[in-house]
């Protein structure tokens, strides 16, 4: 018989960084967790314009996350950070010059931010590119949430370990602050690339195929098409794929620009 009497947990208060287009906000609808987004961050206006279309009741701020304080952190009153810092210092591809790279200053400044809250955020999810697992940022930082007590899991996984067509591997973090490590399960130092105690197995035959995620009404813009003379010459270096396939892989800024290298596995 159901306990009348028992109150649900309350919703998680959220602040989106680095929002992009919404992807953690996509998350937290999909995963069932009771949530409220208190707001999203990011610098850029495209995004924004997407975000607010995705999510037309969420307060989008347009701004540089260098500029938040600590102050206006704690007024926020967050639960959960999410957050997908800039990649382009990381990515394999690219120069890698980690911290030296403007674009890692927002995330050095979120780490000094989070010594200086009087009540940091219960929980931090951060994604970001293989690559970042190695650099002297992920160092600083969970050098900065293990002095604030939160304990950590690292994850390298993919969509495809999820049964999702998409071979996308990507660094993950989960952070809870807790004083009391009786209760968790951390495993730091270890990167992991499956979920522990996952009874999911999947296979070939479990990834969905990619004709489930294409809208049936999308119109085939001629100017989209792939000429097939260029089809014929580079096939060996370009990701073909149909709606029955079970695999495909991340388009990059490049697609459009070069025939090949525009896709596979980069971490643009």
């Amino acid at each position: 018989m159901l306990d009348e009497t028992r109150t649900q947990p309350a919703a998680l208060r959220c602040l989106e960084l680095f929002s992009g287009i919404g992807g953690f906000h996509y998350a937290l609808k999909e995963s069932g967790t009771r949530f409220e987004m208190l707001a999203a961050f990011d610098i850029s206006d495209v995004a924004n314009a997407i975000y607010k279309h995705n999510f037309p009741r969420t307060t989008v701020h347009q701004c540089n996350i260098q500029a938040l304080t600590p102050e206006f952190y704690d007024r926020q009153g967050a639960d959960l950070w999410t957050m997908s810092p800039p990649c382009q210092p990381f990515t394999r591809k690219g120069i890698q010059r980690d911290v030296d790279d403007r674009r890692c200053d927002a995330l050095m400044k979120i780490c000094s931010t989070l010594e200086s809250m009087h009540e940091p955020p219960r929980f931090i999810f951060l994604e970001n590119v293989c690559g970042f697992e190695t650099s002297t940022a992920h160092s600083i930082f969970v050098e900065v949430l293990a002095k604030l007590h939160y304990y950590m899991q690292e994850f390298i996984l993919s969509p495809m370990d999820l049964g999702i067509p998409n071979s996308r591997p990507r660094y993950y973090l989960l952070a809870k602050r807790q004083f009391d490590s009786s209760m968790i399960d951390a495993t730091p130092g270890v990167i992991l690339t499956r979920f522990p105690d996952c009874m999911i197995s999947v296979n070939v035959q479990s990834i969905r195929c990619l004709g489930e995620y294409v809208h049936d009404e999308c119109d085939h813009e001629t100017q989209l098409m792939v000429n097939g003379r260029i089809a014929g010459r580079y096939a060996k270096a370009i990701d073909m794929v149909t709606r029955k396939s079970r695999r495909s892989s991340c388009f990059t800024k490049s697609y459009s620009v070069f025939i090949a290298s525009s896709d596979g596995e980069s971490e643009d």
